[in-house]
């Protein structure tokens, strides 16, 4: 079956691991540290520059606070995060590597895991992922990024049996909800696939793409007026998603073929 394959996330699988880091990690992706000294540590500034969106600056107050500290763990895990952030996967993975040094906690390979799938690097990836999994079985953002190197790799099998582990682990995520629907239509289990979808777009309405995929699903379970509704909204959602014209069109076609064969009159012929 042909369909748009979702690309692998790195902004869906942060919001994951953002549940299960220290309390620091958290302050520095979205609140300002206060700190209790007058003299404000490279760190909190660090926290202050994120949120405010300064990213480079952050990074600069990173290093130094690591310059100080080489140890730092949050430091370093933050520091990693914004390199992500602005896709210099390259030091991301750096930075990683040393993450992993200090502190080889499930969270640090986690992370390590998601940037070798971002520069195509499968097999240390799938080594990460096996890392955190052994260190925490119950990390589910670990076991969605096995589903993902699974689904590079074409493992249909292996890829559905990590993703339904994080999916027990963690039910409520919009992405993990998209890519199990992706999974199984990749599968050829479009009913699976549709309830899945469905779940995505009830939990993230706002994603275009998740309307998209629901669209496609229905279109090819020949469901052409709903999966209609679906793809115009994710239009009005976001009008620049590769093949959503395409689709869009395929399906009005659809759909006036299909009305055509409900209102054609059997033709009389004389002779018979």
């Amino acid at each position: 079956m042909k369909n748009r394959q979702t690309r692998f996330g790195v902004f869906f699988m942060l919001s994951v691991l953002w549940a299960g880091t220290p309390s620091f990690t958290r302050q520095a992706l979205g609140v300002a540290t206060q700190s209790k000294t007058k003299q404000i540590s490279p760190d909190a500034m660090a926290n202050e520059a994120t949120r405010k969106g300064k990213s480079v600056e952050a990074i600069k107050l990173y290093k130094q606070a690591l310059a100080v500290s080489p140890e730092y763990y949050d430091a370093r895990y933050n520091l990693t995060l914004l390199y992500i952030q602005i896709k210099d996967y390259e030091s991301a993975e750096k930075s990683a590597d040393d993450l992993v040094k200090i502190g080889p906690t499930a969270e640090a390979f986690t992370l390590q895991g998601i940037i070798y799938v971002e520069r195509n690097n499968i097999p240390k990836a799938e080594t990460s992922f096996l890392n955190a999994v052994r260190i925490n079985p119950k990390r589910s953002s670990a076991h969605e990024g096995l589903g993902e190197v699974y689904s590079r790799i074409g493992d249909r099998k292996k890829e559905l049996a990590s993703l339904k582990i994080a999916n027990d682990l963690n039910p409520k995520s919009a992405n993990l909800q998209n890519n199990l629907g992706r999974a199984y239509q990749l599968s050829d289990d479009l009913g699976l696939a549709i309830v899945h979808y469905k779940i995505a777009v009830s939990l993230n309405p706002r994603r275009a793409e998740f309307h998209y995929n629901l669209g496609d699903a229905l279109f090819f379970q020949e469901s052409y007026s709903e999966a209609l509704a679906q793809l115009k909204q994710a239009r009005a959602l976001d009008a620049g998603i590769e093949g959503l014209d395409i689709r869009l069109a395929t399906t009005y076609d659809r759909l006036n073929l299909t009305k055509v064969r409900k209102l054609r009159i059997p033709m009389m012929f004389p002779f018979t």
